[in-house]
């Protein structure tokens, strides 16, 4: 992470731009030429992208060389085994790259990519926007658009920023020009990483949101999470309906069962229970629960 962020690429809470494929791209092409300047040959930017430059200007210094036929001697080992590898498998590419015969053979396309064209076009849209809404204004699979914009770590553009860019299709370039409209309201997410006892209920209390925003959002059928799970606060909602974060209290009737209640209040079984600290199903007439 430290390399990726010196070479301005973003990583926190929201992104990995490690995983954008074209600014890592860029990125990586930076980093290898700042070591070709250093080390001043290619097959030494190339060892030291995959060691480290700390780790080769040592091994460096313990053969006395710089030669590649001295640092590839198996038996000193003064690279790592994976480096010596990674250098083969890019002069095995280069080979295979002038070779015309290899070229023109179909059946070893997918190892030149070129099956695998898929133009792309870059967009700007304001943060916290959703994947979800720009896949349906343009008319693609939401799961296709995910894939384009692996870097993000959710299905939303970092709501930290005014705005932020997206990959889609180029074929949907002029759609996205056609129907794309800002909402009035600006979406705002808030990662919370859970802690021991926490619940979706405390959770809810704690920033102000409806219990069901966080329970729908996240696509959870119990209101329990596990100790660092990372739950998304949509914010916004907050300001639609605050009175769905307000419990009231049911005073249990005869022939009640958790079940009954369950249906009669639309609240699983599993959120009465924790809501109300219950380790069974068992509940006596008079008493009562939070809803």
């Amino acid at each position: 992470p430290p390399t990726a962020k010196q070479y301005g690429l973003r990583i926190d809470e929201f992104v990995d731009e490690r995983k954008d494929f074209i600014k890592s791209t860029e990125a990586a092409a930076k980093y290898l030429s700042s070591l070709h300047k250093k080390f001043g040959k290619w097959y030494l930017a190339a060892i030291a992208y995959n060691c480290g430059d700390g780790k080769l200007s040592k091994a460096i210094e313990v053969a006395g060389s710089d030669e590649l036929s001295i640092l590839l001697d198996p038996k000193m080992t003064y690279i790592p085994k994976e480096s010596r590898l990674y250098l083969r498998r890019i002069v095995a590419l280069a080979m295979m790259g002038n070779d015309e015969h290899f070229l023109l053979k179909s059946e070893y396309e997918y190892l030149l990519n070129r099956a695998n064209a898929y133009s792309i076009s870059t967009v700007r849209v304001p943060g916290g926007e959703s994947l979800s809404r720009v896949s349906k204004l343009i008319g693609i699979p939401l799961g296709e658009l995910q894939k384009l914009n692996r870097h993000l770590k959710y299905d939303f553009t970092p709501s930290n920023v005014n705005s932020y860019d997206i990959y889609i299709p180029y074929i949907k370039l002029s759609e996205f020009k056609q129907k794309y409209f800002e909402e009035k309201v600006k979406n705002i997410y808030k990662i919370h990483v859970a802690k021991k006892n926490d619940t979706v209920f405390n959770i809810a209390k704690a920033y102000g949101v409806p219990f069901k925003a966080i329970m729908d959002f996240n696509n959870l059928n119990s209101a329990r999470v596990s100790s660092n799970d990372r739950v998304v606060i949509p914010m916004n909602s907050k300001v639609v309906d605050t009175k769905t974060n307000k419990s009231f209290s049911y005073l249990v009737k005869r022939g009640d069962t958790l079940e009954s209640i369950s249906k009669a209040y639309k609240i699983s079984v599993e959120n009465i229970q924790i809501q109300n600290k219950l380790k069974s199903v068992s509940i006596r007439e008079g008493a009562r629960l939070k809803l």
